[in-house]
């Protein structure tokens, strides 16, 4: 979801629709005599869909640094940070069950 990921500018979701855009040209011309379709438009859809994805990495990856060089005075906040980009969290909720031996 958008809102998880804030590194997802307005010209990066253009970007995508026009991926999409350029994946439906390309999937119009796929036919029983061509089933692979036009090789242009593959070519144009794949090259776009490439570099689209490198410029997504790249803004998540300047996010992220720019949010570690914000706490990185603070070792607590800067491990809590760590923890979320990896996509660990923590427990917040106790376990409703205690089992004694």
């Amino acid at each position: 979801t958008l809102q998880n990921k804030p590194w997802i500018t307005e010209s990066i979701k253009a970007a995508v629709d026009k991926k999409h855009k350029l994946k439906d040209n390309w999937v119009k011309s796929i036919k029983k005599s061509k089933p692979g379709g036009d090789p242009n438009l593959n070519k144009v859809f794949t090259d776009y869909r490439r570099v689209l994805k490198a410029v997504i990495n790249t803004a998540k990856n300047s996010y992220n640094c720019q949010k570690i060089l914000e706490v990185r005075h603070d070792r607590k906040k800067t491990w809590q940070l760590i923890n979320e980009l990896r996509g660990k969290s923590s427990r917040l909720t106790k376990p409703s069950i205690v089992i004694v031996n």
